[in-house]
Formats: structure tokens, sequence, C-alpha cells
């Protein structure tokens, strides 16, 4: 991934992860999140799909269609996407 993308990238995950719990930044997180899973797409990252995937499922969170997932999960899954990239 080059520079720009996986700056642009890690902005977009480092403002998810400091404001989902804020009910009014919900919005605004999830069009980081779609800025982020676009961005990944475009690139070659062997770990994309992956990276896609939680994307997809803190999404699911963030629009309050998943209500399984808390906000520990929407934190483990960054940490995750963070250390993949």
């Amino acid at each position: 991934m080059n520079t720009s993308s996986l700056d642009t990238v890690m902005f977009c995950l480092q403002f998810i992860k400091d404001n989902f719990d804020e009910a009014s930044q919900r919005t605004m997180c999830r069009t980081w999140l779609k800025t982020a899973t676009d961005t990944i797409q475009k690139e070659n990252l062997g770990s994309g799909d992956f990276v896609i995937n939680e994307l997809k499922d803190i999404d699911q969170y963030l629009s309050g269609a998943s209500t399984s997932m808390t906000s520990v999960d929407v934190l483990t899954k960054l940490d995750t996407i963070f250390k993949l990239l």
C-alpha cells in the first residue's frame, strides 16, 4: 500500500476508534469507514479481504444492524486491522 493511501486509512481508523462511542459522530464514522474501505479495495493488500470484512462488521455495529456486537468487539477489530496494516 502506498504511503498516501496508508495515511488515509490510518486517519480514518483512528477517527473511528476515537469517536464511535459518540452517537453524534456515528454518521461521520460511517463516512470515514467507507473511505477506508474504498481505499483498501483500490490497493493490492494481501489481507485486504479480511480487513474489508472486519470494516463491514464495524459498519453493521455503527448502523445498528448488528445487535450482537459490542464496543469491545469494535475496538478489537480496529486493533486487529491496525496490526495488519
